[in-house]
């Protein structure tokens, strides 16, 4: 469900797009993918449990990020209708998202997990031990997680936008058929 609400998003998001742009709401963006290419560039997926850098500051900072730029997106392009669909959409499967992992890794790592779920919040930890934020970060690891193909799509979207806003303002037409 994560897959078809985000691509809703984005085709929705080309739809209301008129070119008269929130520049200022792609920090959002911007912030998203650096949370996401720190939280990728941390994880080993399957076999450790990442509890160091972003993960000392959210159980799930790869969805944080991934918030953070969608919110961007529908903000960038200033469509109340679109906000409301996005944080409704996110909220109803990343909740169902987190819950089934939340229960996968009680099960393959038991204590461990229930330690670290009631040191760390699930979105946001205020108060963090700095030592706890120097987590391993990994090129490799970053590339293995297919990070870089995420932020080239999220570039890519952004640039679409910013040519689909241009050529309708241009009144060339073929933005908006």
């Amino acid at each position: 469900m994560r897959l078809p609400s985000g691509y809703l998003t984005i085709l929705a998001a080309f739809l209301v797009n008129d070119g008269d742009f929130r520049w200022w709401a792609l920090a959002l963006v911007i912030l998203g993918s650096a949370i996401r290419v720190w939280s990728a560039g941390t994880l080993v997926k399957v076999s450790e449990l990442a509890t160091e850098g972003p993960y000392a500051l959210s159980r799930n900072p790869l969805y944080l990020g991934t918030f953070l730029a969608g919110l961007g997106l529908t903000l960038f392009v200033h469509s109340a209708a679109l906000l409301v669909f996005f944080v409704v959409a996110f909220y109803i499967t990343y909740t169902a998202q987190i819950d089934w992992e939340e229960k996968v890794l009680v099960r393959e790592h038991g204590d461990a997990f229930r330690r670290y779920m009631s040191r760390v919040g699930r979105w946001v930890t205020l108060r963090v031990p700095k030592a706890r934020l120097r987590g391993a970060f990994s090129t490799k690891r970053l590339l293995g997680n297919k990070e870089v193909a995420y932020q080239v799509f999220w570039l890519v979207m952004i640039l679409g936008l910013v040519t689909q806003g241009y050529l309708d303002n241009a009144g060339i037409g073929l933005a908006h058929p």
